[in-house]
């Protein structure tokens, strides 16, 4: 009966733990898959994102956004094609806020 409460207390403490460094493990995951497996660097990323803007797999770009996104937050080419491709996909008032909050000083859309 102890062995099972043990145990029990185990999993429950190994649970916890991940949940509170869920964020954590999935950014080294992500580092370890694009960067030391596929050896993407953050322009490789960008280029890769822009291709599948071009060729308009654009529920694929929103998948490969966000996690480029997790890698690189303050890429704001990255928040840019996420944003069209959500116009894109009909979900313009979010998209049109990720475009606008990817501009920077004195920049415009196109740019």
């Amino acid at each position: 009966m102890k062995i099972r409460y043990i145990i029990l207390v185990l999993m429950a403490a190994v649970v916890a733990v991940s949940l509170y460094n869920s964020r954590k493990l999935y950014h080294c995951y992500l580092t370890a898959y694009y960067q030391r497996f596929l050896g993407e660097d953050r322009i490789k990323s960008i280029e890769k994102a822009r291709l599948l803007f071009r060729e308009e797999r654009y529920d694929e770009l929103e998948g490969y956004a966000d996690r480029m996104m997790t890698l690189y937050p303050a890429d704001y080419e990255l928040l840019r094609l996420k944003g069209l491709s959500l116009i894109k996909t009909g979900r313009k008032s979010e998209g049109a806020r990720m475009v606008i909050a990817s501009l920077r000083n004195n920049e415009d859309v196109g740019a």
